[in-house]
């Protein structure tokens, strides 16, 4: 049977969904004005230099693109939310004993279809550190209570059902975790797929890679693996933002943008922007310049070049 959400949850669900099929609504876009976008990053004078150098020579970012007609933002009004909005909200940041990130896979992960789950962890501890990341043993897809349907190319995974199977399944020491899979996902009967799902109060979420590495929905070409693992990390600590509280941003190019299809996925960048780079600031506590430092060292050794060339600027720029 079918657990119902309350209208409550349903609307945080809705309100990150990533990759849609089948619900459309029609918004205004507007770009924002500069000085909205620096009173979205707020005052930096309190922070230590390496943090205020980090949400600064905001040149280096680049500034949200207008949304074409597919892309996540000509459907959805989303009014952004900025630094002191997110204070404000009262979202719960990791405390000692709740301070884990996991990793949960359902079913099967086949060598050279699918990501490297060693390398998920890797780059989602350097982009949430100093946060610890353990991946669980994965659990088979029969075991986790959800509704299931089948198209042409294979099953799908109701995301809303196992998103309350997750609640359950909250380690206790975790922070937050997210079940990955290799099965494509879907809402509700309405909707043709979802890339992810994450409840932003229940602190669980859910991704496939199926449509990732040139499979479902992708010609049924593959994609190289530097692409393919691109893909997945963005949408990996994606998804992990929004349990942090941390809602789409509107304001530049940034890994917590909306994303309605797999090009935008590609056009959105790894880095997180200033106004979200200082919610992580706030929840994690790093150091900008070892965060930084950690980040572009994944780059490096993954080919992931756009990314790496971004954090070695950033450092160089580093008091």
């Amino acid at each position: 049977m079918r657990t119902m959400l309350s209208a409550k949850s349903v609307i945080a669900l809705l309100l990150i969904l990533i990759g849609a099929g089948g619900l459309v609504l029609h918004a205004q876009w507007q770009k924002v004005r500069p000085v909205d976008r620096q009173s979205a990053v707020g005052d930096v004078s309190e922070l230590d230099p390496e943090m205020r150098a980090a949400v600064s020579f905001l040149d280096d970012f680049e500034l949200k693109r207008a949304p074409g007609q597919r892309d996540w933002l000509a459907s959805h009004h989303e009014p952004g939310q900025s630094y002191g909005q997110y204070l404000r909200s009262g979202a719960n940041v990791p405390k000692k004993g709740k301070d884990t990130l996991y990793i949960l896979p359902l079913g099967t992960f086949g060598l050279g279809s699918s990501p490297k789950l060693s390398q998920l962890a890797s780059y989602t501890e350097a982009y949430f550190h100093p946060m610890k990341v353990r991946v669980l043993p994965a659990v088979a897809l029969n075991d986790v209570e959800a509704q299931t349907r089948e198209r042409s190319f294979g099953t799908q995974l109701h995301s809303e059902d196992t998103l309350k199977w997750l609640e359950g399944k909250l380690p206790s020491d975790a922070y937050a975790m997210l079940a990955v899979t290799m099965v494509d996902l879907y809402p509700r009967e309405s909707w043709n797929y979802v890339f992810g799902q994450a409840s932003l109060k229940e602190r669980v979420g859910v991704f496939s890679f199926a449509r990732y590495s040139g499979g479902v929905g992708g010609g049924g070409e593959k994609v190289p693996k530097e692409l393919a693992l691109e893909r997945s990390v963005k949408v990996l600590t994606h998804e992990f933002g929004h349990m942090f509280g941390v809602l789409h941003c509107i304001y530049y190019q940034c890994n917590m943008n909306g994303s309605n299809h797999l090009g935008e996925v590609d056009v959105s960048p790894l880095q997180a922007c200033p106004v979200c780079l200082r919610k992580f600031h706030h929840a994690c506590g790093f150091s900008a310049k070892t965060r930084y430092r950690k980040l572009l060292e994944f780059c490096e050794a993954q080919g992931l070049e756009d990314g790496a060339k971004f954090y070695k600027s950033r450092l160089e720029k580093m008091p």
